[in-house]
């Protein structure tokens, strides 16, 4: 939703994080592949971007995993709870 305030529209603006954000980093194991996330946080703690690192480089399946990282980071920074986003 945008809103109007006199000639200048309003829309979602970007929370983006400090320059040095905290992280959290565990490794992660679905089925038999396996690798990292790297998850930058706010100074509240909460999650504001999501690196994916799969142990098998240059795979159809890393690229995809960096492509949904990179859209859930966007999401979060936008204001869109991780409830919201579509998991499949």
């Amino acid at each position: 939703m945008t809103e109007t305030v006199g000639a200048v529209r309003q829309g979602p603006r970007r929370r983006r994080l400090p320059r040095r954000a905290p992280i959290h980093h565990p490794q992660v194991r679905r089925g038999r592949a396996g690798g990292y996330l790297t998850v930058g946080l706010y100074e509240d703690g909460a999650p504001g971007e999501i690196f994916v690192k799969i142990a098998k480089e240059g795979s159809t399946v890393s690229g995809l995993m960096d492509t949904a990282a990179l859209l859930t980071s966007v999401s979060m920074q936008y204001g869109v709870a991780l409830e919201d986003l579509p998991a499949s």
